[in-house]
């Protein structure tokens, strides 16, 4: 094996595939990012065998090969590299020689035949999907997935199709989120993406360009661009039917400023119990509502904030931490919360933004 290729685009290609490699006692070769060089490309490849991808680069092939390398060593050693734009790489028995005008470097290889194959999706359904709407779907509600894998199907995030919607849901039991995005063909599927992958999955497809096509089957899916491929196990099981969870008719309604919610979230952090709570009061009769936590070893804070209230007077609680997470997912400048009584499920919306809800439990202490 001998090629030359650009040294920027092998060095971003294979920080991508370092993240999908797997540490694994038995089976060695998923700590490596596997090399093969044909047809004048190159292609770069990882897995841990829930998540795998292949990057296909362009280069100058002499001679074909393939060859695996400790993932972690090259892709810190590319990170470092300050040679000119091209870089040679060439497999001489068991050591690949990487060459710059700067760096000659010799690296100790693993054996080839020990890197499993990163299977192709048969799709029962390919749609088409913009790339980074995609990602910013997961990354909207995945936060309020259940980390635990005791409930496969809560330890995921549910996808579906609605109509023109492709609808994504998290939901660890105690708090639920909801984000729709828009597609140019229906879908009537579903599938369920393990909790473990959604991160990785989108941190990689928010930096790819346009359209993405999304490859489904019964236990897989698969993202494809014009140069990258990746593919996701998905979780077997039956998504609760959250939306009976829902209220439709709230009994109380405010709308306030996202950054003052925010900002007095974070000053009653350091006033909350062990259970995180905080409490919150508003009448209608009031221009503002009213936030507090209290603490044994802290002391307790009440800070106002202005808003518009409507409805009945309700006190409430909930754990800070639950309502804070949102903030990361909600973009609008004024956000709405609709309350539902003592003991009911809150709803959080962004005021102008249909295509996502959040849903809290209260604290019932």
């Amino acid at each position: 094996m001998k090629v030359e290729c650009v040294r920027e685009k092998i060095e971003q290609a294979v920080s991508k595939a370092e993240r999908f490699t797997g540490k694994n006692v038995t089976l060695p070769a998923l700590s490596g990012i596997f090399l093969e060089a044909k047809d004048q490309e190159l292609k770069i490849k990882a897995t841990n065998l829930d998540l795998g991808i292949e990057i296909t680069i362009p280069a100058r092939v002499n001679s074909e090969g393939k060859v695996l390398i400790p993932g972690t060593t090259f892709s810190q050693f590319l990170s470092h590299v300050r040679g000119e734009k091209n870089v040679l790489l060439e497999l001489k028995k068991d050591v690949l020689t990487f060459s710059s005008s700067l760096e000659d470097v010799k690296l100790k290889t693993m054996p080839v035949e020990d890197f499993p194959v990163i299977p192709k999706v048969a799709a029962d359904t390919i749609i088409s999907v913009e790339a980074e709407s995609f990602a910013a779907g997961m990354k909207a509600v995945s936060f309020a997935a259940s980390p635990s894998s005791m409930k496969p199907e809560l330890s995921s995030v549910y996808i579906y199709g609605e109509g023109d919607n492709l609808v994504f849901v998290g939901t660890d039991s105690f708090r639920l989120a909801e984000k729709k995005i828009k597609l140019k063909d229906s879908f009537d599927g579903s599938f369920l993406l393990p909790f473990k992958n959604v991160s990785e999955l989108s941190r990689t497809i928010e930096n790819l360009k346009g359209k993405v096509n999304l490859g489904i089957s019964k236990n897989q899916i698969s993202v494809l661009s014009n140069d990258t491929y990746i593919i996701s196990r998905t979780v077997e099981g039956s998504y609760p039917d959250y939306r009976q969870i829902i209220p439709k008719e709230p009994k109380t309604e405010i709308v306030c400023l996202k950054d003052d919610l925010e900002d007095v979230l974070k000053a009653t952090a350091a006033f909350t119990d062990k259970f995180h709570q905080i409490t919150l009061v508003a009448a209608p009769s009031k221009k503002h509502f009213t936030v507090s936590g209290r603490g044994e070893d802290t002391g307790e804070l009440n800070e106002r904030v202005d808003a518009t209230v409507s409805g009945e007077n309700i006190t409430i609680g909930f754990n800070h931490k639950y309502i804070s997470d949102l903030f990361q997912a909600i973009n609008t400048d004024s956000l709405s919360v609709s309350l539902n009584g003592a003991g009911k499920p809150a709803v959080i919306r962004g005021i102008g933004d249909a295509s996502y809800l959040y849903v809290v439990m209260p604290m019932n202490r």
